[in-house]
């Protein structure tokens, strides 16, 4: 999950925020059962399309990726 913050911050997510946010125990328990079920469905990599906030990624891309993590980040987080 560390290398993930790499490409979060360039798109002007708060990371110490998002980090203490991820401490929080309703949050760690959402990724524990993610973790849990990823590995007990062997999930290998993202389906296509990829998916934002049930939001389908139109076109696959660093670009599109980061405007629509961006965009999603922003309307959800003030």
């Amino acid at each position: 999950m560390k290398r993930i913050w790499v490409f979060l911050q360039p798109i002007g997510l708060d990371i110490e925020k998002a980090k203490r946010d991820m401490e929080r125990p309703g949050i760690v328990s959402v990724l524990k059962q993610d973790i849990s079920d990823a590995m007990a469905l062997k999930v290998e990599k993202t389906p296509t399309p990829l998916y934002v906030n049930s939001k389908p990624l139109p076109v696959f891309g660093e670009v599109q990726s980061r405007t629509v993590v961006r965009d999603e980040v922003n309307a959800n987080y003030p």
